[in-house]
């Protein structure tokens, strides 16, 4: 692989230019003075120091003072990729912990300004998008119904628990649904938003209609 494709892999990772370059020169190298890295890598030495103090503190390369001057050699690759592994898995759990403490504080600003606007409700809704945001807001609009439900769909049977016993509570309490449906074939069946079947029969819609 060409020297200009492993810079560009390493900048991808997270390096910087320079430090890519110093990088490179210290794996193919072995104790090398900080003058003989700024050399090979094309960069000026005044430069150089501070990259190689980071590469030190981070475990990259050790640093080895002898007599007369400071030499360093970078250690085996596959402890890097370790301790490189490991810093991105941190990095992405403390991402992950403060996204979640985030939302934990936004939660309950979840439709707080709703009471004090004016009355905006709508008697038709077209819901488009992604399944799994479709079947959110029509569990959304379920929970909202009081007396009837209509929906105007193409023919897609959803069965899902969640589904089913709000149904059932909407017709206990005299709920009414009514549904038209485009004349076609070409339906699909979702069970519990994991089990898609795409091509069915006339057996599976006989099927869906009984359960």
């Amino acid at each position: 692989m060409q020297e200009t494709d492993l810079l560009k892999k390493l900048q991808d990772l997270g390096f910087k230019e320079y430090e890519s370059r110093i990088f490179l020169v210290l794996l193919k190298g072995s104790s090398l003075s900080a003058t003989e890295i700024a050399k090979k890598a094309k960069i000026h030495r005044t430069a150089v120091y501070d990259i190689l103090k980071k590469f030190a503190q981070k475990g990259y390369c050790n640093e080895i003072e002898t007599n007369t001057i400071l030499k360093y050699e970078i250690i085996d690759p596959k402890v890097i990729l370790y301790k490189i592994e490991n810093d991105f898995t941190n990095d992405n759990l403390s991402r992950i912990s403060k996204l979640r403490e985030t939302f934990k504080d936004l939660q309950p600003l979840y439709n707080t300004d709703k009471d004090d606007e004016e009355d905006s409700s709508v008697n038709i809704e077209l819901i488009r998008g992604y399944n799994r945001q479709r079947h959110t807001k029509f569990i959304e609009l379920f929970k909202q119904a009081k007396k009837e439900i209509h929906f105007m769909i193409r023919l897609e049977g959803q069965i899902t628990d969640e589904i089913d016993d709000m149904a059932k509570k909407f017709f206990e309490k005299g709920g009414v649904i009514r549904s038209i449906y485009e004349a076609s074939l070409k339906f699909k069946i979702i069970k519990n938003q994991n089990d898609f079947k795409n091509e069915v029969t006339f057996d599976d819609l006989i099927d869906l209609c009984r359960s």
